[in-house]
């Protein structure tokens, strides 16, 4: 539980360090493919020892990992030039919705009533966060539709591959490297890539690499919460805390609209985490 509270945490931070870095008119597909190197480097320093015994499906659960994520990150971008970043947000936490069945049959998870009660109330919370009533009429909300199942796929493998072959370092590691890998391929198809990557570090250096170092804590310690705990449970209480980005918006960023959305939801959301810690 509290791995994912504190996991969760260090990934609101993150989120809003990103966000002050984009305002600064870097490019998103370069800041994004600096972002996760760091976070392969800063995660490969905890790599060792290896003491791996590699097999066919060692193999196929790492590439299907690489593809998954790669997929899902992609398709979110993809999404969010096409519809504003509210609506992406509750798309994309529909993957709370999706670790439940995934959990069930990939997994052999039980959730009690409780636990999937908390579950939902958290959902429901986020939803009210975000909703928009024009919600159909974004061309970008089947993209983000998709990559939350995928990422909800990706999940699940990376709970297999912490639970049985992989540290919570070496995870973290190949689930970034193997996005590295796509990023950089689609940056060197892009005009004057080593200009923008010079662009960024020039401007934003500090922060690309503050919000790594954050991210790499998350996300080491989401999976070490995935390795001990109920995967579905987990993904709940990490995304649950988006809500931290949202308050730190209001105070520091001053985004204030829909003030009253953002007290209720986010009264909603604690509700459903106390669910799940009182009586899970």
């Amino acid at each position: 539980f509290w791995l994912a509270i504190t996991s969760g945490l260090a990934s609101a931070i993150d989120k809003v360090i990103n966000r002050i870095a984009l305002k600064n008119k870097n490019n998103i597909l370069t800041y994004s493919f600096l972002y996760l190197l760091f976070i392969s480097v800063f995660a490969s320093g905890f790599c060792l020892p290896l003491n791996l015994q590699i097999s066919q499906r060692l193999l196929l659960l790492v590439a299907g990992q690489a593809l998954f994520w790669s997929s899902a990150t992609i398709l979110s971008f993809l999404s969010q030039s096409r519809t504003d970043v509210s609506l992406s947000m509750i798309i994309s936490r529909t993957r709370i919705i999706w670790m439940i069945p995934l959990g069930f049959l990939f997994l052999d998870e039980r959730l009690s009533f409780f636990s999937l009660l908390g579950i939902i109330i958290i959902f429901l919370g986020l939803l009210l966060l975000f909703f928009r009533e024009t919600i159909h009429t974004y061309k970008g909300v089947w993209f983000m539709g998709i990559s939350s199942v995928l990422a909800a796929v990706g999940t699940v493998i990376n709970t297999i591959l912490v639970r049985n072959f992989f540290t919570p370092a070496q995870v973290t590691f190949t689930t970034m490297a193997g996005q590295v890998v796509v990023f950089a391929i689609v940056l060197l198809i892009r005009h004057q890539p080593w200009q923008r990557i010079r662009f960024v570090l020039a401007n934003t250096w500090y922060l690309v690499m503050l919000a790594a170092g954050i991210e790499t804590y998350a996300f080491v310690a989401v999976s070490l919460a995935l390795k001990t705990g109920i995967a579905s449970m987990v993904t709940a209480i990490y995304l649950s805390m988006t809500l931290i980005t949202i308050w730190t918006g209001i105070i520091f960023l001053k985004e204030r609209d829909h003030m009253w959305r953002k007290v209720i939801s986010s009264a909603v959301v604690i509700s459903g985490i106390m669910v799940i810690k009182l009586f899970s």
